[in-house]
C-alpha cells in the first residue's frame, strides 16, 4: 500500500510553495487584478492557486508585513487601499534609508557594481519600451534594493524591502495611467543615471542629492495622480446624484 510522503515543516519544498503563492498574490495586487480594498478569502485563494492553506497563509503574512494587505481578526483579510498618507509615510521612510545607503556605497562601490546598476536601468528602459510595465517596476525595485544590499547592512536592506512594495504599487499605476509612458521612462532613466554617476565618482553628496530628487519627484507625481483621480471620482458621484 502506498503512503503519501509528508515533508517536514519548513522544508525547501514548503518554502518554495510559499514563495510561489507570495509572488502570485503580489502580482495580482500590483496589477490590480485584486483591486484596493478587495477581500481575500483563504479558502478561495487556496483553490485559485492550487496549493495548500499553509503556503497561502504564510504568503499572506509576508504580504501583511509589506503593508500590501491587512489581516484583521474582525474584518478579515483584504488588500490595502491606496492612500496619500500611506504613500507619504513610505516615502518618508525610504528617504531616510536610501539617502544613507547611497552615501555608504559612494565610499566603497566597485566597477562591477556600477556596471550591474547600469545594466538594471537599461533593462527598465527595454521593458518599458515593450510595455512590460510590471517587469519595469520589478527591476526598478531591484535597482534600489541592490544598492541597499551592497552596503552589507542587512537591517537597511530588510527595512527597505518592506517599503518598496508599497511605493511600487503607485509606480506601476503611474506607468499605466501616464499619458506619455516614454517620457516617464526617460525621466526615471535620467534620475537613475544621476544616482549611478554620483556613486561612480565616489561623490556621496551628489549621489544623495540625486536620490533625494528622484524620490521627491516620484512623490510629487504620485500625489498629483491620486488627487486627480479623487477629484474625478468625486465629480462622477456628484453627477450621478443629481
Amino acid at each position: 500500500m502506498s503512503r503519501r510522503l509528508r515533508l517536514p515543516k519548513g522544508s525547501q519544498f514548503q518554502m518554495s510553495l510559499t514563495e510561489q503563492a507570495y509572488k502570485r498574490i503580489k502580482h495580482m495586487i500590483l496589477t490590480e487584478e485584486l483591486p484596493p480594498a478587495t477581500p481575500i478569502d483563504l479558502h478561495e485563494m487556496t483553490g485559485l492557486l492550487g496549493v495548500g492553506k499553509t503556503p497561502v497563509r504564510e504568503a499572506l503574512q509576508r504580504l501583511a508585513l509589506e503593508k500590501l494587505i491587512i489581516i484583521s481578526p474582525r474584518r478579515g483579510t483584504f488588500v490595502t487601499d491606496l492612500s496619500i498618507i500611506q504613500l507619504q509615510q513610505a516615502l518618508d521612510a525610504r528617504l531616510i534609508i536610501e539617502r544613507h545607503t547611497v552615501r555608504i556605497m559612494a565610499s566603497k562601490i566597485t566597477e562591477c557594481e556600477v556596471a550591474a546598476l547600469r545594466k538594471l536601468i537599461q533593462d527598465i528602459e527595454q521593458l518599458s519600451a515593450h510595455r512590460d510595465y510590471l517587469g519595469a517596476v520589478q527591476v526598478d525595485e531591484r535597482f534600489h534594493l541592490s544598492i541597499a544590499e551592497a552596503t552589507g547592512n542587512d537591517y537597511l536592506a530588510d527595512f527597505l524591502s518592506l517599503l518598496l512594495p508599497v511605493t511600487m504599487r503607485f509606480w506601476y499605476r503611474g506607468f499605466r495611467q501616464s499619458p506619455d509612458p516614454a517620457l516617464t521612462t526617460r525621466t526615471t532613466y535620467d534620475a537613475h543615471q544621476a544616482i549611478i554617476d554620483g556613486l561612480e565618482r565616489h561623490d556621496a553628496d551628489a549621489a544623495e542629492r540625486a536620490m533625494v530628487q528622484h524620490i521627491s519627484a516620484f512623490r510629487k507625481e504620485a500625489v498629483e495622480r491620486i488627487m486627480t483621480a479623487s477629484a474625478v471620482n468625486w465629480a462622477t458621484l456628484v453627477h450621478k446624484s443629481v
